[in-house]
């Protein structure tokens, strides 16, 4: 069999987490940056990864080159990849959440990332997590005697930065809704006729949000509630469900808690594995999945409320 070439632009999470998700296929080999070089020698986990990249100078090689591509960079820079630049059609295109800054141009991010591909996957990782195959069961079936309740507490470290990030702009899509409440919306997306009762940012002084809270009600009066908190002092990620009297509660430190790393790797290796290997299944179960999780976000945008903590 042919060895498929797979470019990957981004540092950061392309390097340690999708690196070592395409090597778990022999027949995969990475086209990265050689300014990446000296970042991957450096960690032992990823050290090992060596003989199967290959290094080049610039953006375009990795463009030309690739059989398919992986685009692990901020939304904006994602943006301009995608619906700027004159890019070949590939086999396989994978994104990361969230696909652009605002709702409207993540539809047309998507409209184009289909185009230019044969099949496309998002990073929404939580939808092949354990407990979220379990909750997306509850959401397909819940009545009017269910409620849901999903809480997200953790300490976002750009927070204790003094660099400026983009994953704490809002308008750059970053903060609680926009790169982590996105996370969630994904799998808000495998529910039918959800309408959004409420939807709040909450922000400290500077105006730098934190704090997503949101309610959501289906056709039959069942309700799903989110309260997400990326500058809490404590660590906690919660799912009670409540149906006909019956409560049940999961509960880990994070979301990511359960899933097993191997040889040092990132825990959400294994998870943007199933992401890749996803991409030969029935395509049109995964496209109308994301049109829906873009007109949730849509709605939900429409009706977000903004506070400032006093």
């Amino acid at each position: 069999m042919l060895v498929q070439r797979w470019g990957v632009l981004g540092g950061g999470f392309g390097l340690y987490g999708y690196i070592p998700a395409l090597a778990s296929n022999p027949l995969l080999r990475a086209i990265v940056l050689a300014k990446h070089h000296d970042v991957i020698n450096k960690r032992p986990e990823l050290r090992q990864y060596l003989p199967m990249i290959n290094f080049v100078s610039t953006r375009e090689e990795i463009l030309t080159q690739s059989d398919s591509l992986i685009i692990s960079v901020p939304p904006l820079i994602q943006k301009k990849y995608l619906m700027d630049t004159d890019l070949k059609k590939y086999k396989y295109l994978i994104l990361e959440k969230p696909l652009a800054a605002v709702p409207i141009d993540a539809c047309s991010i998507l409209k184009r990332s289909i185009e230019l591909s044969d099949s496309i996957r998002i990073g929404y990782s939580f939808l092949n997590t354990d407990w979220g195959r379990e909750l997306i069961k509850k959401i397909e079936k819940i009545d009017s005697m269910c409620e849901i309740e999903i809480t997200w507490h953790f300490y976002a470290h750009y927070f204790g930065s003094e660099t400026p990030s983009w994953k704490g702009d809002h308008n750059q899509g970053g903060g609680p809704l926009r790169f982590y409440g996105i996370q969630l919306i994904a799998l808000l997306g495998k529910a039918h006729d959800l309408d959004v009762k409420y939807s709040a940012i909450v922000s400290d002084k500077f105006l730098k949000p934190y704090q997503w809270q949101a309610e959501f009600v289906n056709s039959q009066g069942a309700k799903i509630r989110i309260e997400l908190n990326c500058r809490s002092k404590s660590e906690k990620f919660q799912i009670r469900s409540n149906s006909r009297g019956s409560l049940e509660i999961f509960t880990l430190r994070n979301p990511f808690s359960n899933e097993t790393a191997e040889n040092g790797s990132d825990k959400r290796v294994g998870i943007l594995s199933q992401i890749i290997n996803s991409l030969d299944v029935d395509n049109q179960v995964y496209y109308r999945l994301y049109s829906r999780i873009n007109e949730i976000w849509r709605d939900i945008e429409s009706k977000t409320d903004w506070n400032v903590a006093t």
